[in-house]
C-alpha cells in the first residue's frame, strides 16, 4: 500500500523528494485524504482522485526536464456521501482550498458514536445505548477560544425526573435544577444519561444554554466531552418483521471510563423511583437485521440473513460503508455454503466454501464489490461482509450449513446458532441525531479566520441479534 501511496503522489508532484512532499504538502494531505476515509482503503487510481483535489502543485523541475502539474477543480462529478462526508458547520462543502500558507489554520470537531443493542428473538429490543465522544483537533497557532452550540435541544434524564442534584464530587460537577423544564419529550431531543467533561471545558455554559465553552483550547487532541444515551425498550412488544421500531434500554456505564485525570468534569443523572417520568429517548437501530430459519433437509439448514438500513430521513442518502456479520455454529458442523441474494430474493449464485477455507472469499459467481464470505472452521463461524449499500438496497445472504450427526436438527441443534454479532461503521451519521449548529473560533483578532471542519461518524458497539 506504501507503494501505491508513493505512486500517486509521483503521479500528482512529478516525484517524491523532500523538497517536493515541503512544496506540494497540502497537495498531498488532500490526496492522502481521499485514499482513506477513517482508515479504510477506498481507491488507488489517481484518476478517481483528481477530480477532487482543489490545491494547486508548485512547478517541479525533474530530471527529465520542467512539469507544470495543475490539479483540476472539477466537483461536478463528486459523489454525495464524499460531498457530505465531512461538511463543515456552516453546511457548505469542507472541501475548502488549501494553501501552503494556510494548511496550518485548521481546526477539526469530530462526533464519534458506538452504538450497542441486544435483539431479541421476537426482534424486541432488550438493551441498547450510545456512547458518543466530541473531539477536536487543533492546529491552530496558539491557544483559542471556542464556542460549540448543538442543532437538537440537549436535555439530561434528571431534568426530565424534575430534581435538584448536588456537588459530591471532588472534579467539577454539573447538576441542573429542573424546577422550570418541562417533563415533556419533543422529537429530536437528545436525552443524556451522563456526560464527562474535559478539565479545559467550562461547564457552567452547558448549564446553562446548553453549549459548550472553552476558554483557551490547546493545539492538539483534546477530549472535549464523552456522554452517554440509553432510551427505552421494547421487551415486551411485538415487532412486525416489515416495519420495526427500534428504540432503546436502561443500561450499563461507560465500558472505559475516563479517568478522573482526564475527566474534571462530569455531568451524572440522580436515581429515582418516579417510573412515570419518561427519562429516555427513542433509538433507532441505523440497520435491521432480519433472520429467518428454514429446515431443508434432515441435516440442512438455511439461515437467510438479510439488512434493512434505517436511518435518519435527513441522511437517507449516506452509505453504510462497511456491515460484518460473524455467526457462531454448532461444532457438529461439516460444510457451510453462502448464496448472495439479489433484491427480488433471486440466487445470484453459490460460493462452496470448506471448513480449509481460511481468506475471505467473494460469495456467488458476480457479487458487488466488497461482499464477502468465510467460514471458519476453528472458530467454528461463518462470517458475511456486505457490499457498501444504503437506504433502499437492502443486501441479503443464504448461509447453508450441514451437520454431521445422525438425528435431525432438532429445536436444541438450533439453538446452538448464534446469536449474530453484527460490526458496521456509517460515516457522517450519528445515531443519536447530534449534530453542531454552529462553531465558533476566536484569539482576539479581527483578522484571523481558520478553516473549521466537522465530521460524524458512527461505529457499532456490542451489536446482538439472537436467533
Amino acid at each position: 500500500m506504501l507503494i501505491a501511496v508513493n505512486r500517486i503522489i509521483s503521479d500528482f508532484c512529478g516525484g517524491s523528494s523532500e523538497t517536493l512532499i515541503k512544496n506540494n504538502y497540502a497537495a498531498i494531505l488532500e490526496v492522502i485524504d481521499e485514499i482513506f476515509d477513517y482508515g479504510q482503503i477506498q481507491t488507488t487510481s489517481t484518476d478517481d482522485i483528481k477530480p477532487f483535489i482543489k490545491s494547486d502543485t508548485s512547478g517541479i523541475k525533474t530530471v527529465g526536464g520542467q512539469i507544470t502539474a495543475k490539479i483540476s477543480k472539477l466537483r461536478s462529478a463528486l459523489p454525495y456521501q464524499l460531498l457530505s462526508s465531512a461538511e463543515s458547520v456552516s453546511g457548505s462543502s469542507s472541501h475548502k482550498s488549501i494553501s501552503d500558507e494556510s494548511n496550518a489554520n485548521n481546526i477539526f470537531i469530530d462526533i464519534g458514536e458506538h452504538v450497542s443493542m441486544t435483539i431479541g428473538r421476537k426482534k424486541e429490543i432488550i438493551s441498547c445505548e450510545i456512547e458518543g465522544t466530541i473531539t477536536s483537533k487543533s492546529f491552530l497557532p496558539g491557544t483559542v477560544e471556542l464556542k460549540l452550540g448543538f442543532l437538537q435541544n440537549i436535555r439530561t434524564s434528571e431534568q426530565l425526573l424534575n430534581q435538584s442534584s448536588t456537588s459530591t464530587s471532588t472534579s467539577s460537577t454539573y447538576s441542573s435544577n429542573s424546577n422550570s423544564i418541562s417533563n415533556v419529550i419533543r422529537s429530536g431531543d437528545i436525552i443524556l444519561e451522563d456526560a464527562l467533561f474535559d478539565s479545559v471545558v467550562d461547564y457552567r455554559q452547558f448549564e446553562v444554554n446548553k453549549q459548550i465553552y472553552i476558554p483557551s483550547l490547546p493545539i492538539g487532541e483534546v477530549n472535549i466531552m464523552r456522554y452517554r444515551i440509553i432510551g427505552n425498550t421494547t421487551t415486551q412488544t411485538s415487532i412486525s418483521d416489515e416495519k420495526e421500531k427500534f428504540i432503546a434500554p436502561t443500561s450499563s456505564p461507560f465500558k472505559q471510563p475516563i479517568s478522573q485525570s482526564s475527566a474534571k468534569s462530569k455531568i451524572k443523572s440522580s436515581s429515582s423511583s418516579n417510573n412515570d417520568v419518561i427519562r429516555s429517548m427513542d433509538i433507532k437501530s441505523p440497520v435491521q437485521v432480519h433472520i429467518q430459519l428454514k429446515e431443508v433437509s434432515k441435516h440442512t439448514l438455511e439461515i437467510f440473513i438479510r439488512l434493512i438500513p434505517n436511518l435518519h430521513d435527513s441522511e437517507s442518502n449516506l452509505s453504510i460503508t462497511r456491515f460484518l456479520c460473524i455467526l457462531p455454529l454448532p461444532s457438529s458442523v461439516a460444510n457451510v455454503t453462502f448464496q448472495s441474494l439479489q433484491k427480488s430474493g433471486s440466487y445470484i449464485g453459490l460460493d462452496m466454501l470448506s471448513s480449509g477455507d481460511d481468506d475471505l472469499s467473494e460469495s456467488g459467481s458476480n457479487p458487488k464489490i466488497g461482499e464477502m464470505c468465510q467460514y471458519r472452521s476453528e472458530e467454528r463461524q461463518a462470517l458475511w461482509q456486505a457490499a457498501p449499500f444504503r437506504q433502499g438496497e437492502e443486501p441479503s445472504v443464504v448461509i447453508r450449513i450441514t451437520s454431521d450427526e445422525d438425528t435431525n436438527m432438532s429445536t436444541v441443534w438450533k439453538r446452538r446458532l448464534g446469536p449474530l454479532y453484527c460490526d458496521f461503521t456509517i460515516p457522517d451519521y450519528t445515531a443519536s441525531g447530534a449534530a453542531l449548529k454552529f462553531l465558533v473560533v476566536s484569539d482576539g483578532s479581527k483578522s484571523f479566520a481558520p478553516l473549521k471542519w466537522m465530521r460524524k461518524m458512527t461505529y457499532s458497539g456490542s451489536y446482538v441479534v439472537r436467533i
